[in-house]
């Protein structure tokens, strides 16, 4: 959660593509049985071919598949809820889903004999059992979106290919980045765009003056765009790099480590069910600049940690508050937001789709004027579309993924990969 409380920038929505001739295209939506409400980010993948997609926001997807692919079954899933299968060949037009909760009173699950965290210590314990033992490659769609004031003013799209270590090896994933487009029509940032603009004009005749005055012709600089808000969230969050550092399986999460148990309150949730521990945790104070509070997934035949909720209320450092302060600018209410959910593929749990989602209010205070002030929203997602687990090849240094370097610099597409073959996320 390292320089979490630096976004200043944030986003959310999504988008789709046009699809290549063979390939066929099944679009949807997944809902809830009981009040038709949408279930966003529901996992659909195939059974037999290690492929899938997830839905929107607003359970929309369209999920693309080779053409020839007929004797296989369409799984629709989302946590708490019972899967739904569906033929494919049986596919014709548009699907609606809709799943029916998975719903037991907690009386009526077995009564655990031990706390809830010595489930979490069971579950951390076997990590090296549930995790992949063997080195994997995976392809991964990835999307970051920033939103101001419900405007788009940032959307970058990625494909990223994986080499993924086994769970006991010492380095890190390697990543290489295939395809990359960014939306182009997007405007500016309003924050503060008159101040800045009014400096601006200060400063350059400020600078013809100056010219003026040692006898030089003075030639007006072209206005200088805003800085990629994008490369500026990189800086402070990591971009896809942090992203998937978020889905690895470890203890380092306070809340999974035994040593900070102390700091929460864990309890047995009422959507746990017979094949599904669900524990809530609660920090009983600020940790790591803030206070947390989710649930946690265990498949109870497994032991393994299958999916995360994380959210939380990012406490501004004392230490930026004076400066802050001293350029008048006020930080309200920064809302974290982790989802992580992991895909079981034979023994194994291999990560599925991470989200991140951040927003806050940025107010910059005027002493004879009224204050401004903008809501950010940023989002990042990062879905894996594909699992090769046969013969993974670890990526070339000089194709290697640098977070810290501008994307479009670091495209190698040595895979003949083009959009139109890529499941991306439905736009809403």
């Amino acid at each position: 959660m390292k320089n979490i409380y630096f976004l200043c920038f944030v986003t959310i929505a999504i988008c789709f593509e046009s699809i290549a001739q063979n390939n066929r295209l099944i679009t949807g939506t997944v809902t809830n049985l009981e009040n038709g409400t949408a279930l966003p980010f529901a996992s659909i993948s195939l059974k037999k071919q290690l492929i899938g997609t997830v839905t929107n926001e607003n359970g929309e997807f369209g999920f693309l598949i080779p053409e020839n692919i007929i004797d296989d079954t369409l799984i629709a899933s989302y946590l708490g809820y019972y899967d739904q299968n569906i033929f494919v060949g049986d596919i014709k037009d548009q699907l609606y889903i809709k799943l029916h909760a998975n719903l037991f009173a907690l009386q009526e699950v077995v009564i655990r004999p031990m706390p809830p965290t010595h489930y979490i210590k069971v579950a951390v314990n076997k990590f090296e059992k549930n995790c992949p033992n063997t080195p994997f490659t995976s392809e991964a769609y990835y999307s970051e979106k920033i939103m101001e004031n419900n405007r788009f003013i940032m959307h970058n799209e990625a494909v990223f290919k994986t080499y993924n270590p086994a769970y006991q090896d010492t380095i890190s994933n390697q990543n290489q980045l295939v395809l990359f487009r960014k939306e182009k029509k997007v405007p500016k940032v309003e924050f503060m765009s008159d101040k800045i603009k009014k400096e601006k004009e200060k400063e350059q005749e400020k600078e013809k003056k100056k010219a003026m005055k040692n006898g030089l012709e003075y030639t007006e600089s072209e206005e200088e765009e805003v800085k990629d808000v994008g490369s500026l969230l990189r800086s402070f969050f990591g971009g896809p790099g942090q992203i998937i550092d978020f889905g690895e399986m470890n203890d380092e999460e306070p809340f999974l480590d035994s040593t900070s148990f102390k700091n929460f309150h864990y309890s047995f949730s009422e959507k746990s069910t017979p094949d599904m521990m669900v524990i809530n945790y609660k920090s009983k104070k600020v940790i790591d600049m803030m206070r947390h509070d989710g649930i946690i997934f265990i498949d109870i035949q497994t032991d393994a940690i299958v999916a995360i909720e994380s959210y939380g209320i990012i406490r501004i450092p004392l230490a930026i508050k004076p400066f802050l302060l001293l350029f008048g600018i006020r930080l309200d209410k920064p809302n974290f937001m982790m989802k992580k959910k992991y895909r079981q593929i034979e023994d194994k749990w291999y990560l599925e789709n991470i989200q991140l989602a951040l927003d806050l209010t940025i107010t910059k205070k005027y002493m004879f004027m009224k204050n401004e002030h903008s809501d950010f929203k940023f989002n990042q997602v990062f879905s894996v579309n594909k699992f090769e687990l046969d013969n993974p090849v670890p990526i070339p240094l000089d194709k290697r993924f640098n977070s810290e370097t501008e994307f479009e610099t670091q495209v190698f597409n040595d895979i003949g990969l083009s959009w139109s073959e890529i499941n991306i996320i439905k736009k809403e």
